[in-house]
């Protein structure tokens, strides 16, 4: 459960982040009792529309699906939020403990899938919202701010570097670590105005490899519009 606990730390405080860069937040919270989630700059968030069905998760809203390996399960909306509340309770900043999270924030946990009988291997997929977070333009940027949070964690190290990960007609990047025991990949790139991306979770490395390859048969299609941004 621990590397739960880490990855969305890692999101929350870069949801913070991109919350903290609006003016317009920053105005409503002249101090650190005035956080409500009325200060929250995002106000006309989309349910970005996605389904499960016959074993393929699709989102309409950038344009995918996600064939979720056989023999596999999706975890549910309680189970994700479940996930989301730990994450929190395990904060020792403040500022990231008493911060909610989630669409109206601008973080989508997408998706988390595993074997029927075990949380290893591990697909998690997640958006993040970074249209107030100027220095994040690919999926690149978006991995470096992710590998300074995990660096603050006991067990870390990169085992390869960010580079270009191609899938499809799609610039993706990807970055190789491992956070204890557990072998992990990130693997995300923009999509209108939302760094996406894969966490890819396994015991071994020859594991991970094979999950990758299922995050790699992507397919892509024209996204669909249900909801104004």
């Amino acid at each position: 459960m621990k590397k739960y606990i880490v990855l969305l730390v890692a999101f929350f405080s870069i949801s913070l982040f991109a919350q903290q860069a609006d003016p317009k937040a920053t105005a409503a919270q002249p101090d650190s009792k005035a956080q409500t989630p009325a200060a929250a700059p995002h106000k006309t968030y989309r349910q970005l529309d996605a389904e499960i069905k016959d074993g393929v998760y699709k989102n309409n809203y950038f344009g995918f699906s996600y064939a979720i390996p056989e023999g596999w399960d999706s975890h549910d909306e309680e189970t994700k939020k479940r996930l989301i509340e730990m994450g929190q309770d395990q904060l020792k900043d403040p500022k990231l403990k008493n911060q909610q999270t989630g669409p109206e924030q601008g973080f989508f946990f997408l998706l988390m899938t595993t074997p029927k009988d075990g949380m290893l291997p591990q697909v998690t997929l997640m958006a993040q919202d970074v249209v107030l977070i100027p220095q994040i333009k690919t999926g690149a940027d978006f991995i470096s701010l992710l590998n300074l949070e995990f660096k603050q964690q006991p067990g870390y190290s990169v085992l390869k570097e960010t580079a270009k990960f191609p899938i499809g007609d799609q610039e993706f990047y990807r970055s190789d670590f491992k956070n204890g025991p557990v072998f992990q990949s990130a693997i995300f790139t923009i999509m209108r105005r939302h760094a996406v991306g894969f966490i890819v979770s396994a015991g071994t490395d020859e594991d991970i490899q094979t999950v990758i390859h299922t995050v790699q048969k992507l397919k892509f299609e024209p996204v669909k519009d249900a909801v104004t941004q």
